[in-house]
C-alpha cells in the first residue's frame, strides 16, 4: 500500500538501530513529503551515492535509486481506461519538461524544434503543482475497486495479476512479487525474454552516479 509506505517513511522507527542504519544508506524522495523532487512517483535513494540526470535541474540527496510506483484504480470501461491513460501520459510529459534546463539535441532539424517546443512550453508550468495534480488525478478512483490498475506512466494491469501473496527468489533473497509476473511484465516490456536487436540495446537515460568523494 503506497500511502502506508508514505507513512511509515514519515514516521520515525521505534526501533532506534533500525532507523540509524536505513538513515545511514538509504532515504525515501516523495513527493508527498519532498518539496523539490521532480517525480510524481517514490524513489528510494542510495546516500553513499550522488546522480546527475543531463538536462534535468539537480535535486540535493539524489543517487542511486529503486523506484517506487503506486497502483490506483482505473476504469472497467474500456474507452475511459485509455482516455485517462492517455490524459496521464500528457500530464507526465508536460510535468518532466517542466523541470528540464535543457533538451537533449539530435540530427534532426524537425526534432530539434519539436523538443525545443516542448521544452518551453514545460517551462510554462510549475513542477510542484503539477505534481500534486498529478497524485489527486490518481487517487481520486481509490474508493471505487475495479478489475484494473493503472500504473505511473499509464501502464495497465488487471488487478487478479497483482493481489495475491506470492514470492520469488532473487540474487539470494524471498521477495514479493505480482501474483502473476509473466503478464506484468510482458505488458509492461513486451517479449521480455528476448533481448532487442543489437543496434536497439542503447542506454535512453543520460544518468551519471558516483559514490560519494568519486567526483
Amino acid at each position: 500500500d503506497y500511502e502506508q509506505f508514505v507513512e511509515m517513511l514519515s514516521e520515525k522507527l521505534s526501533d532506534k538501530e533500525s532507523q540509524k542504519a536505513i538513515e545511514r544508506f538509504y532515504e525515501a524522495f516523495l513527493s508527498e513529503t519532498n518539496k523539490d523532487t521532480i517525480f510524481p512517483h517514490g524513489k528510494v535513494c542510495d546516500t553513499r551515492t550522488v546522480l546527475y540526470e543531463k538536462n534535468f535541474r539537480n535535486v540535493d540527496g539524489y543517487g542511486a535509486f529503486v523506484d517506487v510506483f503506486p497502483l490506483d484504480y482505473a476504469p472497467n470501461n474500456e474507452k475511459e481506461r485509455l482516455k485517462q491513460r492517455n490524459y496521464l501520459r500528457r500530464l507526465i510529459i508536460l510535468a518532466t519538461h517542466s523541470a528540464r534546463t535543457g533538451f537533449s539535441k539530435s540530427n534532426s532539424l524537425r526534432t530539434n524544434c519539436s523538443r525545443l517546443a516542448a521544452y518551453l512550453v514545460g517551462r510554462m508550468f510549475n513542477t510542484r503543482k503539477l505534481l500534486e495534480y498529478i497524485n489527486a488525478y490518481m487517487v481520486k478512483r481509490d474508493n471505487e475497486a475495479t478489475d484494473y490498475y493503472r500504473v505511473f506512466g499509464g501502464g495497465i494491469f488487471e488487478v487478479r495479476w497483482i493481489d495475491g501473496d506470492n514470492t520469488v527468489h532473487f540474487e539470494g533473497h524471498i521477495l514479493s512479487a505480482p501474483l502473476d509476473v509473466d503478464s506484468v511484465l510482458n505488458t509492461s516490456f513486451g517479449d521480455y525474454m528476448r533481448l532487442p536487436p543489437k543496434e536497439e540495446q542503447v542506454n535512453k537515460h543520460q544518468l551519471e552516479c558516483y559514490y560519494k568523494g568519486e567526483i
